[in-house]
């Protein structure tokens, strides 16, 4: 049992205020990247493996980013806020051995629900 082993297992690593900073600089070094590297301007963020908080969320706002992309489960309606988009999340079985969609099984899967008749 980790617990009678550790006496105290968990640990802070940062402070509110060193995660603040941390992601706040992650966030504005991630939006220079894409703008020296590709010279492109960008207010747009998909999560990374979907994780977010509401700190995050708040310093992504104040970075400029106007669309946030999650995993949240859900559809897209009129209601949705610009700051929690859910999206799809392609398991690896739509990819073929390398690494390529396998267009007519992703497509079969996505439009199936809807009936949607695959040409």
């Amino acid at each position: 049992n980790i617990c009678s082993t550790f006496k105290n297992p968990i640990r802070i690593i940062e402070s509110q205020d060193e995660f603040r900073k941390r992601v706040h600089a992650e966030l504005l070094d991630s939006k220079l990247a894409i703008k020296e590297n590709l010279d492109l301007d960008t207010d747009c963020l998909v999560w990374p493996w979907g994780h977010y908080s509401e700190i995050s969320e708040q310093l992504a706002k104040e970075c400029g980013y106007k669309m946030l992309f999650t995993t949240d489960r859900g559809h897209l309606t009129s209601k949705t806020s610009a700051f929690r988009i859910p999206r799809l999340v392609a398991p690896k079985i739509f990819f073929n051995s390398e690494g390529e969609l396998a267009t007519e099984s992703f497509r079969f899967w996505v439009f199936k629900p809807y009936k949607v008749g695959i040409g």
